[in-house]
């Protein structure tokens, strides 16, 4: 099955027109980065305190370290594609502060929203982090009372001004919407001409 798999990614990925989901809305000019080293794999590894899943683990050492795949292209170990900010797989992981849930946001699908793998499961579902989501809770609402002329005082909620990514510190701040019961469903679709934002968006309102 995985050698398959792997055969309709790498077709899906090897035309520029489909790399990834989001060419149209991309300057540059998008490529598999050459594939990662079991080095590379094992340094990430190390860096977010469990392993890779394994199905990940082959698509970015037999077919390329990223830049390719469902949203901006799946984001690489150490020396392969990066995201927007040019953090690799072990640093956007360890910036949204999923690590120790063993979750990790695999790709970008713009305005901070990621696809997201629960590592911790045998099946490794995978899940959608919403950034307003977790800006709109209400742990990050403040109460404000306003006093009209009359001297009537009314208390209403206004949201203090969102963080650029928010902090997740706590299973409880942790806004994910289940998305796909395996990533090797996820990547399979993806690889079949899926639209899975088409399924996605709908899920963030």
């Amino acid at each position: 099955m995985t050698d398959e798999l792997l055969t309709r990614v790498l077709a899906r990925a090897s035309d520029l027109a489909t790399i990834h989901d989001s060419t149209k809305y991309w300057t540059a000019v998008p490529k598999i980065h050459p594939q990662a080293s079991p080095e590379q794999i094992a340094t990430t590894e190390a860096a977010v305190g469990f392993e890779l899943p394994q199905l990940l683990k082959e698509i970015l050492v037999r077919i390329g370290n990223g830049g390719f795949g469902p949203g901006y292209g799946l984001i690489g170990v150490q020396g392969g594609y990066a995201d927007f900010k040019g953090e690799h797989l072990a640093e956007l992981g360890q910036e949204l502060g999923a690590l120790d849930r063993k979750i990790l946001p695999i790709c970008n699908w713009g305005c901070g929203i990621y696809s997201c793998l629960h590592c911790s499961k045998p099946e490794t579902p995978v899940s959608t982090f919403n950034p307003q989501t977790h800006a709109l809770a209400p742990e990050n609402l403040v109460r404000v009372s306003i006093t009209s002329p009359s001297g009537e005082v009314t208390k209403v909620y206004e949201r203090e001004p969102k963080p650029s990514r928010p902090s997740i510190k706590t299973p409880k701040d942790l806004r994910l919407i289940p998305h796909r019961r395996s990533f090797q469903e996820y990547i399979s679709d993806w690889a079949s001409g899926r639209r899975l934002w088409e399924e996605i968006e709908p899920l963030l309102s």
